[in-house]
């Protein structure tokens, strides 16, 4: 691969992927679909533990999330501002 500004599919796939299968030692094989499963799992296991106590509207969220995906989300700068200022004198102990 030449460093000449052009990136060419599949050129990093020799870099990246082991020849011959062999296995680096003490290297530990997880197919994508158990992962995923145990990813899974894991996600569900941890919505049950959360979800009855969630601090926070969900339907605030959603909506956060849709204006975010349709790119219409506006950042209130000064009210970031603040809450970073009030977090500071929390941790130091000013209030």
């Amino acid at each position: 691969m030449k460093i000449n500004g052009k990136f060419e599919p599949g050129q990093l796939d020799n870099l990246t992927k082991p020849k011959g299968g062999s296995k680096t030692e003490g290297s530990t094989s997880v197919t994508g679909s158990s992962q995923d499963s145990e990813v899974a799992k894991l996600s569900k296991q941890f919505g049950e533990l959360s979800a009855p106590q969630a601090p926070f509207d969900t339907k605030k969220v959603a909506e956060i999330q849709q204006a975010i995906r349709n790119g219409t989300f506006e950042v209130n700068a000064e009210a970031v501002a603040d809450g970073v200022i009030r977090s500071a004198r929390e941790m130091l102990g000013d209030q």
